[in-house]
């Protein structure tokens, strides 16, 4: 069964191409993080309030994200850090390109499920944002119940209150050519980033 997709307010765009200035992306990332937040942590809690642009609102999560492209048999796993009636978005370094179909196995909170999606958005080394296109009846109500749990643990936030910072506002406010430069030098040593280290590597490369 079909699950409605996000509206027309949620404009994804593909992965850079071979050819794609490394510096021109990290600021197209930069400029569309500011207006479409592929993740909700990417809204800080302390922006004024504006219309929900999307169908259905996402809630953050902590939970687990196992990924099969549809026809192959390699089971990759991420992190599920929010989640909605209709998507969710996964923090994974090795992403899959734009449109591609994929299975999932979605745990959080005890509640596990399974569903078919598309990749909608996909940045490289960070995560990727999936649309959830169908899920058999029994996952579904699994799917909803763990909404509906996130939901009632939902409070409106302190705006005193000390906010964690997102991936999304980290790479706003750092220097794109800087963060580029780091984190080549970081992949000079290392296999895979985690978020925890990106943050670092971003907070070291913030603007004065």
């Amino acid at each position: 069964m079909n699950q409605n997709p996000y509206t027309e307010g949620d404009k994804f765009t593909p992965n850079p191409s071979p050819s794609d200035n490394s510096v021109n992306y990290l600021r197209r990332l930069k400029e569309q993080t500011r207006t479409e937040a592929a993740s909700p942590a990417a809204v800080p809690s302390r922006a004024p309030a504006q219309k929900e642009r999307r169908r259905s609102p996402r809630y953050k999560c902590s939970g687990s994200a196992e990924i099969t492209q549809l026809g192959g048999d390699v089971r990759m796993w991420g992190t599920l850090t929010d989640i909605s009636l209709h998507g969710c978005y996964v923090e994974m370094s090795t992403t899959f390109p734009v449109d591609t179909r994929i299975h999932l196995v979605l745990e959080a909170l005890n509640f596990r499920f399974r569903a078919s999606g598309i990749v909608r958005i996909s940045y490289p080394f960070l995560g990727m944002g999936v649309l959830l296109t169908e899920l058999e009846p029994d996952q579904r109500a699994v799917h909803e119940r763990l909404l509906a749990t996130l939901a009632q643990a939902t409070t409106v936030p302190n705006p005193m209150a000390p906010q964690p910072r997102s991936t999304a506002d980290a790479v706003a406010a750092a220097e794109p050519i800087a963060l580029l430069n780091e984190i080549r030098r970081f992949f000079d040593k290392n296999g895979a980033l985690s978020r925890e280290e990106f943050l670092r590597i971003a907070e070291r490369c913030r603007r004065a």
